[in-house]
């Protein structure tokens, strides 16, 4: 085959392409995941795109041709990589790890990441929203918190316990006068 440019996918239905290893035969699915190109073993999951749908349609589950497999019901599993809540540095460099994606049924599914502009320059709490859709249209959404510390800020110190008034009680009885020692009397010898 030989293109000038191929498309493959779209931002609103991302896809892979499905390669055979020359040596193991084993098919892999190649796609961009947040612009690094990734690997996964297993065929692309085929997408069957209904244009009037928001979502990918959901598989054929009509059992008159003799398929007894059952409607796939349950949602996605995404697993934040790394630190969860991460926390960093002002002004540090911030790469975020991503999150793993598996399903009981389809194979390869991708995910799309939304939330806020991290700012290292800026201290405070981020938010990022992964979000992954099976082929039946299942969908589970995992989120990451990243907070931006500044290690400079001026720590305050906790606010001083209020002095503890001592207890009011009766006052003591004052002590009975202490008797003065007297003399021996004489003796008379």
């Amino acid at each position: 085959m030989v293109a000038e440019s191929l498309t493959v996918g779209s931002a609103e239905k991302p896809s892979g392409i499905t390669l055979y290893d020359e040596v193991t035969k084993a098919p892999y699915c190649l796609k961009m995941v947040n612009g690094a190109m990734t690997s996964a073993p297993g065929e692309c999951a085929a997408v069957v795109v209904d244009p009037n749908a928001s979502a990918p349609a959901a598989p054929d589950t009509d059992n008159s041709g003799g398929d007894t497999t059952p409607a796939d019901t349950q949602p996605p599993t995404i697993s934040v990589n790394g630190n969860n809540p991460s926390t960093i540095d002002k002004n540090a460099s911030y790469l975020d790890l991503g999150a793993t994606v598996t399903d009981n049924v389809s194979q390869n599914i991708g995910y799309q990441t939304v939330g806020d502009q991290i700012d290292t320059a800026v201290p405070g709490t981020y938010t990022v929203t992964y979000t992954a859709t099976d082929v039946a249209g299942n969908t589970a959404t995992a989120t990451r918190t990243v907070v931006v510390t500044d290690p400079a800020a001026p720590v305050e110190p906790p606010a001083a316990p209020a002095p503890e008034e001592a207890p009011v009680s009766d006052p003591a009885p004052e002590p009975a006068p202490a008797e003065e020692p007297t003399a021996p009397a004489p003796s008379e010898n």
